[in-house]
């Protein structure tokens, strides 16, 4: 991202079917020059979406593995993980795993 003003930039996969009250594994390899964020994205039974910050990651030049555990919410019934920016700087992600813990 060469300029901000408001918003992010994003990777993230099509949502996937995902069980309340399940815990799941979520990994990736990442580098960026800025601060990252891992998001969940929640679609509720209703169609509405609600969003959980699961991490802050660090600055990182060497490719670094993340990984974080999270919990649907009662009334979800799909999920997608967002590796984001909200600053200028640049972010390059790889090799994503998303499985019931």
């Amino acid at each position: 991202m060469t300029e901000h003003t408001s918003g992010d930039a994003k990777w993230y996969f099509a949502h996937v079917p995902t069980t309340p009250g399940v815990t799941y594994d979520f990994s990736n390899w990442y580098r960026s020059n800025v601060s990252t964020y891992l998001t969940a994205q929640y679609q509720k039974t209703d169609g509405t979406y609600l969003y959980q910050d699961l991490a802050l990651l660090p600055p990182v030049t060497d490719w670094t593995q993340t990984s974080v555990q999270f919990t649907p919410p009662s009334g979800t019934i799909s999920t997608t993980i967002f590796h984001l920016i909200n600053q200028v700087g640049w972010l390059e992600t790889d090799t994503f795993f998303l499985a019931e813990n």
